[in-house]
């Protein structure tokens, strides 16, 4: 009888990946390790082996994309259990003829299964908790990422408009089309290597593409922006956006090859920190590669510059959990549009992922994050 579920097998698809856990096949190898054998018609075993292949069935059922090994061991070890306890003497041959007994028996699979089914549950909550979490701190990455290619817009504009560019000439950018706005007071002092732009947008400063700023960003030049190995190391005193606080440092190191027209750089984060309107905070650190990709030869005009963002970013919440995310599709950061339009990150979760899409180059301030082919969620980036 045992033939009759010999070939039972499960098929899980979880991340792309299948798993086949033939569980007839293992118990037959304990069974052979052991030396029991089962006779009669009445016996415990096949009643058993039904009763959990259909409690496994509909745990995955409930839990289908995320299957643990914890389940499958506990199955087994229940199994285990029953025939270690209906060993009888030294050839462990089983024979179940005495009601008492089976009964006693049922009991015992009646109450595994219970506990079974308790942890079954205990683990898919814990599963879509963690899911709920990867989908706030993804959320939460892709606010990062908007709010420091801000300050790295207020700090590029900066340095054009007093010289700092590394141009024979100062770049006189039209007020009609910046990022700092009229309102900010820009302050340069000192000399390279510690050349420092102070940027004041005091109690609170309007830009002409809506935004609101207040407090101060801080610039701190080794060399002229576009000199090969320049750093610019950026800080901030009280400094938020639209009523969202950022704090931490970014520091950008001028990587472009001699001769090259277009801009290659390279920018850390370290110790972010934003602080929501509703008192929220995370922190987040990165890592990443930036390639200009168009208006390279117009180095006055930030206008019609293009740059392309790859590399590797972390988020953690208040309670302590991080989710780290690498990028899928090479982020696009348009310096005409004020969020980043394009590309896709991927953010990994405990047994799951996460995929962040900020469009496909429509300037606008919303982004998608989908779950495991869950319903995508779209974000408000600011």
């Amino acid at each position: 009888m045992w033939a009759k579920v010999s070939f039972f097998s499960c098929f899980i698809k979880q991340n792309g990946m299948y798993f086949n856990t033939n569980y007839a096949h293992l118990l037959s190898k304990i069974r052979g390790r052991f030396g029991v054998k089962c006779k009669g018609a009445n016996c415990i075993n096949y009643q058993a082996s039904f009763i959990y292949f259909f409690a496994f069935a509909i745990c995955m059922a409930y839990n289908f994309k995320v299957l643990k090994w914890y389940f499958f061991k506990k199955i087994v070890l229940l199994h285990l259990t029953l025939l270690m306890l209906h060993s009888h003497r030294r050839n462990l041959t089983l024979k179940f003829t005495n009601m008492t007994t089976k009964s006693l028996l049922m009991t015992v699979a009646a109450f595994s299964l219970l506990t079974f089914f308790s942890a079954c549950k205990k683990d898919s909550d814990s599963n879509l908790a963690a899911i709920e979490t990867t989908f706030a701190i993804s959320e939460n990455q892709a606010v990062a990422d908007v709010y420091t290619q801000d300050a790295a817009d207020v700090s590029e504009e900066a340095s054009a408009r007093f010289g700092l560019y590394g141009n024979a000439t100062i770049c006189n950018l039209p007020l009609t089309m910046n990022w700092i706005g009229s309102c900010a007071t820009v302050t340069v002092s000192g000399s390279f290597p510690a050349k420092n732009i102070r940027i004041d947008f005091g109690t609170g400063c309007t830009s002409p593409n809506g935004l609101v700023r207040k407090g101060i960003i801080n610039v701190t030049l080794t060399d002229s922006v576009r000199a090969n190995g320049s750093v610019a190391t950026t800080t901030f005193d009280n400094y938020f956006v639209n009523g969202i606080k950022k704090e931490g440092t970014i520091i950008r190191t001028n990587t472009t090859a001699a001769g090259s027209i277009n801009r290659s750089m390279n920018r850390t984060v370290v110790n972010g920190k934003i602080t929501l309107p509703n008192g929220n905070v995370f922190t987040h650190n990165a890592n990443i590669n930036i390639v200009q990709t168009e208006g390279g030869s117009t180095p006055c005009d930030l206008r019609d510059d293009v740059y392309n963002l790859t590399g590797t970013r972390s988020a953690t919440n208040a309670q302590g959990s991080t989710r780290v995310s690498t990028t899928q599709t090479a982020l696009q950061k348009k310096m005409s549009c004020a969020n980043i339009d394009k590309g896709i990150l991927l953010v990994q979760g405990p047994n799951h992922e996460a995929t962040i899409n900020f469009g496909n180059g429509t300037c606008n301030n919303l982004a998608t994050i989908s779950i495991n082919g869950r319903p995508e969620r779209t974000i408000i980036l600011r």
